[in-house]
């Protein structure tokens, strides 16, 4: 069982028997989340005494928790979304400081592009224009009347064109001339770079992460849970993050699935168990009173 899900099945533990935890089993009903036992349950979750243990002890001492790496950033930030807390998250975990790093050396280290496959490419358009113009020039004579038929310069044209990109896929070692418009890593790198700059940048996880980064698989699961599954797609301003709140739409219906700064990766990827187990235990903690819609908390990380 990973983490994430021992983290939920603890919590539902926990709110299972939270009259036994809060009130030593004095509350009607046992173990059982009961209707008589929610009411009480919600009147300590929404207590000043409550409100000032979480945001002034427990907190903080999750947040620096995350910060060391004791705590994973996954399984962290959503028990602190369980917590109800509006408080700031403003210490970066350990494992979404470090996904972020690689991120941004994998978009700011040089690149060498193989030069042999930037000119096969160019001779390539190069062929495929000339050749429709040919097309499209005989085409219009011999059907419509229009114009003249191609010269025997542009014919020959063609021919040299068609054979210097021949003469590139045997250089290369390609199948086929079809396999240039296949990138290599170093390409979809060298692209991803295009506009990237490590204090403006913004990070969309249904397209950049961690595909065309040419990671291996540990590194490739870093970038998933440390930034996938903790901040999902976010914008970096003047080099900390701009915007962005942890909310967990899965909860919150109430707002857009994609809205931007919306946190709503906390189970992403996660088997179908885990995320059932989740959305119970957020309906737990919506019956208790620790959270309600609208609950979340900004996060303001610096990366710069």
């Amino acid at each position: 069982m990973d983490i994430f899900q021992n983290l939920l099945n603890k919590a539902r533990q926990s709110y299972g028997q939270i009259d036994k935890n809060v009130f030593k089993g004095v509350l009607p009903g046992g173990a059982s989340i009961s209707s008589s036992v929610a009411p009480m349950v919600r009147s300590v979750s929404q207590s000043p005494i409550y409100k000032t243990i979480r945001d002034k002890v427990a907190i903080p001492v999750l947040d620096r928790g995350m910060e060391a790496g004791i705590v994973p950033a996954k399984e962290g930030m959503f028990a602190r979304f369980l917590s109800g807390t509006s408080q700031p998250i403003k210490r970066i975990p350990a494992d979404t400081r470090a996904a972020e790093a690689l991120l941004n050396k994998k978009l700011t280290q040089p690149v060498t592009v193989n030069p042999l496959r930037i000119d096969a490419k160019k001779s390539l358009n190069n062929w495929i224009k000339a050749s429709n113009t040919v097309s499209r020039q005989n085409e219009m004579y011999n059907i419509h009347g229009i114009g003249a038929p191609a010269t025997q310069e542009q014919i020959k044209q063609v021919d040299v064109l068609n054979q210097k990109v021949d003469d590139y896929v045997k250089q290369l070692g390609l199948r086929h001339r079809h396999d240039l418009f296949t990138s290599t890593t170093e390409e979809e790198i060298k692209e991803r770079q295009k506009d990237y700059t490590p204090s403006n940048y913004v990070v969309n996880y249904m397209t950049t992460m961690p595909q065309g980064l040419g990671l291996n698989k540990k590194q490739a699961d870093l970038l998933t849970k440390g930034l996938v599954n903790t901040l999902g797609r976010y914008k970096v301003q003047d080099g900390q993050t701009s915007g962005e709140r942890y909310d967990f739409n899965s909860y919150n219906v109430g707002t857009p699935l994609f809205a931007p700064g919306s946190m709503v990766g906390g189970v992403l990827g996660e088997p179908e168990e885990s995320r059932k187990l989740a959305d119970k235990v957020l309906s737990y903690a919506d019956k208790f009173g620790f959270i309600q819609p609208g609950a979340g908390y900004p996060v303001e990380f610096k990366f710069r």
